[in-house]
């Protein structure tokens, strides 16, 4: 049986109308549940909601409460988005012109139609205007996934994000410090703009463009210093890499977050027991392309073993 997912989390502000056109209560009766936890998937379950909370989910509606009928369709918590970009995208260009609120706002509304309801934007954002829309989504003022994320970013002069990966790219979507003390000033921005994350390149392209020249990198005293200012100012350091000897270093040196996986060689027993070991734990994010990755027991539970079908429209990988 095909499942149609339904997103539970925001079931009377998505799928279902607003509790302030319906005070009663509405049940949703007959559904598969699948809760996140790795449980086994609920059968012919019925979920109560009232005024946007999920009241109970068992066997029975309540009294009163409207019924609607999910007879073969699954309920599921919403999807997370850790690692996306924004306002860069538009049909089948990649440019600066692209961020624009219009653009932004149609994006997350069609995340929440994916399912994907929070979503993390690492880098080459505009202020203020990305700050203003992370906190139009966090209180709920327009539709669409909620928005947090990272207001520009720090990269190496002349290297990545290169200019040429989006059209007319500005000095308000990146960093890109020379010393120590400009990679410093360049977080306290950020910080001061309200930016959730910091986010440093560590890439030099040379096996993703093998014909063409490595790209410059940021030294390493200009991106340890900004991950020490960060942390001076609470802030999480996501750090974009590609090579394993990279990840090691931003390991090290006290990266949080490795955005994206080591793609130049195998993953030896001794970074592993790196991961494991260091102290303040660390996240390793990969990047929402053109796919949904959904855990192995979601898939399990909806009788698929690959993932959704890949999504139509073109994405980046920054």
């Amino acid at each position: 049986m095909r499942s149609i997912w339904l997103f539970a989390s925001l079931a009377v502000t998505t799928c279902f109308p607003s509790s302030a056109s319906h005070a009663e209560p509405v049940a949703l009766t007959h559904a598969r549940v699948i809760d996140g936890t790795g449980a086994e998937a609920r059968i012919d379950m019925t979920i109560v909601i009232d005024r946007g909370q999920i009241l109970s989910i068992g066997q029975a509606p309540v009294a009163g409460a409207r019924i609607i009928d999910l007879q073969g369709k699954t309920v599921m918590p919403a999807l997370i988005s850790d690692h996306s970009h924004v306002g860069l995208v538009e049909g089948m260009s990649t440019a600066s012109r692209n961020y624009t609120r219009t653009i932004i706002l149609a994006a997350l509304e069609q995340y929440r139609r994916y399912g994907v309801l929070t979503v993390t934007a690492l880098g080459l954002n505009k202020s203020p205007l990305f700050d203003q829309l992370r906190r139009e989504q966090h209180q709920g003022i327009n539709p669409g996934a909620d928005l947090f994320g990272v207001d520009q970013g720090i990269g190496a002069p002349g290297g990545m994000p290169p200019e040429a990966m989006v059209e007319n790219m500005g000095h308000d979507q990146i960093f890109r410090p020379h010393t120590p003390q400009e990679a410093r000033q360049a977080v306290d921005r950020m910080a001061d703009e309200g930016t959730d994350l910091v986010k440093v390149w560590l890439d030099d392209l040379h096996l993703t463009n093998p014909a063409k020249p490595p790209l410059p990198l940021l030294g390493a005293s200009v991106w340890q210093a900004a991950i020490v200012e960060a942390h001076k100012r609470h802030l999480r350091v996501a750090v974009h890499i590609h090579d394993l000897d990279l990840a090691r270093q931003a390991l090290a040196h006290g990266a949080d977050i490795l955005a994206h996986g080591v793609r130049d060689k195998p993953v030896d027993t001794a970074f592993v027991t790196q991961l494991k070991n260091t102290a303040h734990g660390i996240s390793l994010l990969s990047h929402l392309m053109n796919r949904l990755i959904i855990s192995p027991n979601i898939l399990k539970h909806l009788g698929r073993e690959q993932p959704m079908r890949p999504c139509r429209q073109r994405c980046e990988r920054l």
